[in-house]
């Protein structure tokens, strides 16, 4: 991202700037942590690495493709699909379908085969340890299960960067561990993992913490940087 900004404009023709000249640039396998308040930009500015919002000036560059004027519908659909996965802190799971059938509906929309969804889903489903959960619905199952469904759901057509909003948000700290160790396991595969967090107990699985604040990155350090965020959690 270079010198990015986005405003929202109200109904009287007001403009309301959220994000305020980010520049900022995460490479690939980085895990990636954003904190602020209530209200600083750090939701706007994952949408926006997400194309949920569209930029209103500035660059963004995805994977070395300049995306900043990409405005197709279409365009925008297949890179969300193909190139990222979300995990959201409310699951976003559709109560109606099984877990096999959650976890392969961003893989049906890619296209894929009903046999190699399949597979694929049983195989996610596999490694985030609810098998014996394959055929159950949402209701049937706990949060913490729902958001490894969730997780496993976001890695189906294999993306290059996750997008995770308050990825632990509604869990305990037992389960927020549990969690946080899936989701770093998939650093082994080469992903690049950006997420929102008010926990510090989240953020310390991080190699960087970047702080939003009025709409501006006022601070951006690692991990060896910022030693008493870090100090109380060993890497998974």
């Amino acid at each position: 991202m270079r010198n990015l900004t986005k405003s929202y404009f109200l109904e009287t023709g007001e403009e309301i700037p959220v994000l305020k000249w980010i520049s900022l640039q995460i490479g690939k396998n980085e895990l990636v942590a954003i904190m602020g308040e209530s209200g600083s930009g750090k939701s706007t500015l994952l949408n926006v690495m997400g194309f949920l919002h569209r930029i209103s000036g500035g660059s963004y560059f995805l994977d070395g493709d300049d995306m900043s004027d990409v405005r197709d519908p279409d365009i925008l659909a297949y890179v969300r699909n193909r190139k990222i996965g979300f995990i959201f802190q409310q699951f976003c799971l559709l109560s109606k379908l099984t877990v096999l059938e959650n976890v392969g509906l961003p893989a049906l929309y890619a296209g894929t085969n009903r046999a190699r969804r399949e597979t694929l889903a049983k195989e996610l489903i596999r490694k985030v340890g609810l098998e014996d959960k394959t055929f159950n619905r949402p209701g049937q199952l706990s949060g913490w299960q729902q958001q490894r469904v969730a997780i496993a759901r976001a890695l189906i057509n294999d993306p290059d960067l996750l997008l995770a909003d308050e990825p632990t948000g509604n869990l305990d700290s037992v389960t927020t561990e549990e969690i946080m160790r899936l989701i770093t396991e998939f650093r082994r595969e080469w992903k690049t993992i950006v997420m929102i967090t008010h926990a510090r107990e989240v953020a310390k699985y991080a190699d960087r913490v970047i702080v939003v604040s009025d709409g501006k990155v006022v601070e951006d350090k690692r991990k060896s940087e910022f030693p008493a965020l870090f100090s109380a959690v060993r890497s998974p």
